[in-house]
């Protein structure tokens, strides 16, 4: 009885990895569980922003019990540019969990 000889398998697409299959024109993610990495990045994304809140709003106290008001009013900046960058990072994370990326 013959055999045919086993080939091995080339990938087509030039030897790529991408952590995606395409389905119906969509991206769709792959199972794999996510790793330290994105973990790594999830923490700074929520940790640094309300970080920054915090500090100003620790520090404007400070200021307003020492009735320093233009130190309380650069702290409230700061803590109005800390909820910025949080929701810019809660928009970020959102579009980095969304499978289809950039295809609207």
């Amino acid at each position: 009885m013959w055999v045919e000889p086993r080939i091995a398998l080339r990938p087509s697409d030039g030897g790529r990895f991408y952590l995606w299959k395409m389905e119906d024109g969509r991206r769709k993610m792959s199972g794999r569980p996510e790793g330290f990495t994105m973990f790594a990045l999830r923490a700074w994304l929520w940790l640094v922003p309300i970080g920054i809140l915090v500090a100003a709003a620790v520090f404007a106290a400070l200021a307003a019990m020492d009735k320093r008001w233009a130190l309380m009013a650069v702290m409230i900046a700061m803590g109005v540019f800390g909820l910025g960058l949080l929701v810019f990072h809660v928009w970020l994370m959102h579009r980095l969990r969304q499978p289809s990326g950039g295809d609207r």
